[in-house]
């Protein structure tokens, strides 16, 4: 996640992040605090332009991409930059926080929170564990 500028966070989420994302938001809260909620769903929400120019479409059936990379990654699972306020990147943390503490993190927020809320060396840590992990399993 880098910074844009003072007041400002941009976060590289998917697609299908920002749809789990919009779950975990707060329902209630102060009026201000719900003003940052609806601007912040507004943001993420997929609307007709940006469907027309990923090449998305919207069916009965949910959101769908055609095209695939030579990864076989979509539109759906690729990450793309999302600029969003201070107050709303708070709100964000305060509501992968709290669904972590009251044990009600859904699985698809994993990454999400591991992005978000831990930070962006998480991945880097992980990534080296990992090849210590295989090189001493070589070694035996």
């Amino acid at each position: 996640m880098g910074n844009t500028n003072a007041d400002e966070r941009t976060m590289q989420i998917t697609l299908a992040e920002r749809y789990t994302l919009m779950r975990l938001l707060p329902e209630r809260g102060d009026f201000a605090t719900l003003t940052r909620i609806k601007n912040l769903r507004d943001l993420l929400a997929l609307g007709d332009d940006e469907a027309q120019r990923r090449g998305l479409a919207i069916t009965a059936r949910g959101i769908e991409s055609a095209d695939q990379d030579s990864d076989g990654a979509t539109e759906l699972s690729r990450e793309t930059p999302v600029s969003v306020s201070n107050g709303m990147h708070e709100i964000i943390v305060g509501a992968l926080k709290g669904a972590e503490q009251s044990k009600a993190l859904p699985i698809e927020a994993l990454t999400l929170y591991e992005k978000i809320v831990r930070g962006p060396d998480t991945e880097a840590i992980r990534e080296a564990e990992r090849v210590a992990r295989h090189a001493s399993d070589g070694q035996e």
